[in-house]
């Protein structure tokens, strides 16, 4: 169906792809791997013609091509689905849905009855409720992937190319994805699936490509595409422990406690802390509050009412600056609402630091590059110079920028909703050393994470969420992911005599993959076409 022979891509003196050959089968499901930076998303723009090959050939069907391009890949039949979002947030659902395939009437009117009847066809199959006249940006980060996924798909019969679809995702609407996509590679459709989380597809990929440094160093089939051996072709090393050591000292005072915390609708009656030197996750599934309570410490949106203190003392924030003078940062679920990507490394590093690296209203130039500077070498950010726009920067490095930009405010207490989405496994672990200095140092972290090892495998204290309240606070020493997962589907943790212990730890293991396995169970539900739904 599709074969990419030797294609090199450089931008200026930086060589994306060095000769990369990918060949993929009619109905086949093709998964391709790589840390940040090894080229995944260059070779996605190449198939998707937004870029054009320095060398190389593209067949199609067995017809050699140049290049493509966007128009020409839909007449072909091909979808592209790119990790950034290409919804426009100020236009209705309907019209997103409709960009560039408008439905018109004889005279030349849109058809909207028409487009919106599609729609909800789309929205029925994917088991997704839509309005489609509300504004995109009302949606949440996994509706709207939802939405850009659904509008390829009206015209995309012959091969689709998913560039990190899951990064916003909740465990279920993973679920669902792979459920749609094994009904459209059944039907003939073929599939390439850019991701770093092998056990998302590990039931219907049929072969894994791993690219390093915009090199092709391994097909492999499902058998022997283990993760160790994935996770040492992706770093060039093998990674013995994910997460950091925890701490030897223990935490001081506390840095941030919440009372009664309420916002009607998302949250009630939260009480929690983070004392200095700790690292808190909040776990739950989706709209059950983790998330909700993370943006609220930052007041984006606050809470209705309880009591929040800072310091030991009482703060009302009602918005971000509140929270940003107080010393609280954030850092959200959706990279796009962190980074302001056509400004420089530079400018994205100062931002939350201007006051400081500032004289009399006006900015030191020699100040904030003397510090951004030091700021990319401690972090071990990737880019040419401190100069070229953040959006050429590989998603983990973007995420180090976020993290530099707190680090230069000289955060209290840092807040942040699932740090490490879309992030490799290299990034992924200096991100979480990083996080883990920034406690050492005195400082309070809490992550809201939809990742159960993440939070097992770093926070020092996991609180679970479950209908907007804590079901269960879990420390270092008495927690068990067992228990944590009964705390977040509605059981107490004596609940679990309810379920056989022995069934239970029969799915329950340290990785990801099982999860969604585990929470089946858990929750009673049943197994269907030898699968747990």
């Amino acid at each position: 169906m599709l074969k990419v022979e030797g294609v090199v891509k450089s931008f200026g003196a930086t060589v994306a792809l060095r000769g990369v050959s990918l060949e993929v089968q009619p109905g086949e499901f093709h998964a391709l791997l790589g840390e940040n930076g090894a080229g995944k998303s260059t070779l996605v723009k190449i198939i998707g013609g937004d870029y054009a090959p320095d060398k190389g050939t593209i067949r199609w069907r067995g017809v050699a091509l140049k290049a493509l391009s966007p128009s020409q890949v839909r007449r072909l039949g091909i979808g592209i689905i790119h990790q950034d979002s290409a919804l426009l947030p100020d236009l209705s659902v309907a019209a997103n849905f409709a960009l560039g395939r408008e439905a018109v009437t004889g005279p030349g009117w849109v058809d909207w009855p028409t487009i919106r009847a599609s729609l909800q066809a789309q929205a029925e199959r994917f088991d997704v409720e839509v309005e489609p006249d509300v504004p995109v940006r009302s949606l949440s980060v996994g509706q709207r992937k939802f939405l850009d996924i659904m509008r390829v798909l009206q015209d995309a019969q012959r091969l689709i190319v998913l560039d990190e679809p899951t990064a916003a995702f909740t465990i279920e609407d993973t679920r669902r994805l792979m459920e749609i996509l094994q009904e459209i590679k059944k039907a003939g459709t073929s599939i390439v699936y850019v991701t770093h989380r092998l056990q998302d597809i590990e039931e219907i990929v049929d072969w894994v490509t791993v690219l390093k440094d915009g090199s092709n160093v391994a097909t492999l089939c499902p058998e022997e595409a283990t993760p160790g051996r994935i996770v040492s072709l992706m770093v060039g090393r093998e990674i013995s422990d994910l997460y950091p050591p925890p701490p030897t000292d223990t935490a001081k005072d506390a840095l941030l406690s919440l009372e009664g915390f309420t916002r009607f609708g998302a949250f009630h009656d939260i009480s929690l802390e983070v004392r200095a030197g700790e690292i808190v996750a909040l776990v739950g599934l989706a709209g059950h509050g983790a998330f909700q309570v993370a943006h609220a410490i930052y007041g984006d949106p606050p809470a209705g009412s309880g009591r929040l203190l800072f310091g030991g003392k009482p703060l009302r924030v009602d918005r971000p600056a509140t929270a940003l003078r107080a010393g609280i940062g954030f850092v959200a679920g959706d990279r796009g609402e962190n980074v302001l990507r056509v400004l420089s490394v530079r400018d994205n590093l100062a931002l939350a630091a201007l006051r400081r690296w500032s004289q009399m209203g006006w900015i030191n130039t020699a100040r904030e590059r003397s510090r951004a500077g030091k700021l990319m070498r401690s972090l071990n950010i990737k880019a040419r110079n401190m100069d070229v726009p953040t959006e050429s920067l590989s998603g983990g490095n973007q995420q180090k920028v976020v993290l530099g930009r707190w680090l230069a405010a000289e955060t209290k207490l840092l807040a942040l909703v699932d740090p490490t989405a879309g992030v490799d496994v290299g990034a992924r672990t200096e991100i979480y050393k990083l996080l883990r200095a920034l406690a050492d140092e005195g400082r309070g972290v809490l992550i809201a994470t939809s990742d159960m090892a993440e939070a097992l495998g770093l926070a020092d204290r996991v609180y679970a969420f479950y209908k907007g309240g804590v079901t269960g606070v879990f420390s270092r020493q008495d927690r068990d992911e067992a228990d944590v997962l009964a705390a977040i589907t509605g059981h107490t943790v004596n609940g679990l005599e309810m379920v056989r212990r022995d069934r239970l730890e029969a799915v329950t293991t340290a990785t990801t993959a099982t999860t969604v396995a585990t929470v089946a169970v858990v929750t009673g539900q049943a197994a269907k076409d030898g699968r747990l739904r």
